[in-house]
């Protein structure tokens, strides 16, 4: 059992952390606005769907190792923290790569007995009449 400490002293903190420039923060929230800028681009290009899914899931992954180790402190913490980091990250992108190839290995329902939709003549839409009455010329 544990005595509480003595009023006025200030129990001393389980490890510290060494002091961080704001530069270095500033430079971290800059790259990460850069890779969310890199990923709208990289949306915006002609690619396969698979391509730009993956490059989105690496650029997620490259923001989110920024974010763990700077702001969350795990550059200059202890091994323990850093291997449950890297244990827990591994799983996440084992579950995700079983999800995406089940997804990515579906085969399409060709024996659906579900009939298709029927096909509209869209030119029959444009050579209606428009529904408001046209306002005479003055």
């Amino acid at each position: 059992m544990t005595t509480p400490p003595a009023s006025g002293s200030v129990p001393a903190p389980a490890h510290e952390h060494p002091p961080v420039s704001p530069l270095r923060y500033f430079v971290v929230w800059g790259g990460l606005l850069a890779l969310t800028l890199t990923t709208f681009g990289v949306s915006k290009r002609p690619m396969s769907g698979q391509a730009h899914l993956g490059a989105a899931i690496f650029i997620a992954c490259v923001k989110v190792f920024l974010v763990a180790c700077f702001f969350m402190h795990l550059w200059g913490s202890e091994g323990t923290n850093k291997l449950v980091f890297g244990v827990s990250f591994f799983f996440v992108a084992t579950m995700l790569f079983f999800v995406l190839a089940d997804v990515a290995t579906r085969f399409t329902l060709s024996n659906s007995y579900i009939r298709p939709l029927p096909q509209v003549d869209q030119s029959i839409l444009q050579q209606q009449r428009p529904l408001a009455p046209e306002a005479p010329a003055k």
